[in-house]
């Protein structure tokens, strides 16, 4: 009788095939749409890895996602690579993006020279608003510690003054009256002088003159004698200091 003799591995015998015709696929598929570019070229696409054309397309969409909001630096003097810059970062193109919030009624006349310097600059809606937010809390600070100088400045002269007050603050007023200045500019000499000078400056000036003359600002000219403005003041504050 014949000996039964093993039968072959099939399975390996296919397994074999198989991979040698993957291998040969994709080696012939690989070679067709890399055909022809130079070998710095192919170095590159086996470096990455690619398999085919649809791995470089997607391999340079992710690349236009990573750098599509990047931008280079201009040149100092390049005023339209600036520009241009300055609209990529948020900068408006007229002062009305700069839409202010709570703008005090004292910067309403100067506002919009602030936008204008801004626009210049290139700065964007939110640094404008920062740098207004700060100058506005500067001025209210400002405010704040001036008032409670004037406060107590007052309780120095009412000290000072003592059962007189009332007297010396008539004859401050009408030295106040006298100078005939805008309310602004009576304010800004206070600022200056500090509220307690000004209050002792404006009572020696109420002493100095007589309330005719207050009335009639006529200085104590006769009617023959002509003085200028500027000397009648100037004559009355020499008065005020004792001069």
């Amino acid at each position: 009788m014949e000996e039964l003799k093993e039968p072959a591995d099939v399975s390996d015998a296919d397994n074999s095939s198989n991979d040698t015709n993957e291998t040969s696929l994709e080696t012939s598929s690989q070679a067709e749409w890399t055909e022809g570019l130079p070998q710095e070229t192919l170095k590159m696409v086996a470096d990455k890895g690619w398999k085919s054309p649809q791995d470089v397309l997607k391999s340079y969409q992710s690349l236009e996602k990573s750098t599509g909001n990047k931008f280079s630096i201009p040149k100092a003097d390049d005023a339209d690579g600036w520009k241009k810059l300055d609209a990529k970062l948020g900068c408006p193109e007229t002062i009305e993006g700069y839409a202010l919030k709570d703008v005090v009624e004292a910067d309403i006349p100067f506002i919009d020279d602030f936008k204008s310097a801004a626009l210049e600059t290139g700065l964007r809606p939110a640094q404008v608003e920062k740098i207004y937010n700060w100058y506005k809390a500067r001025q209210d600070k400002l405010t704040q510690d001036f008032n409670a100088l004037v406060e107590k400045d007052k309780e120095a002269i009412k000290a000072e003054w003592g059962d007189d007050y009332s007297k010396n603050e008539e004859l401050m007023k009408r030295g106040v009256r006298v100078l005939e200045l805008p309310e602004e500019m009576l304010t800004n000499i206070e600022v200056s002088i500090g509220t307690k000078a000004f209050m002792q400056m404006a009572k020696r000036l109420g002493e100095a003159v007589s309330e005719d003359t207050v009335k009639g600002l006529g200085g104590g000219a006769t009617q023959t004698q002509e003085v200028s403005t500027q000397e009648w003041i100037q004559s009355i504050l020499n008065k005020a200091r004792g001069e």
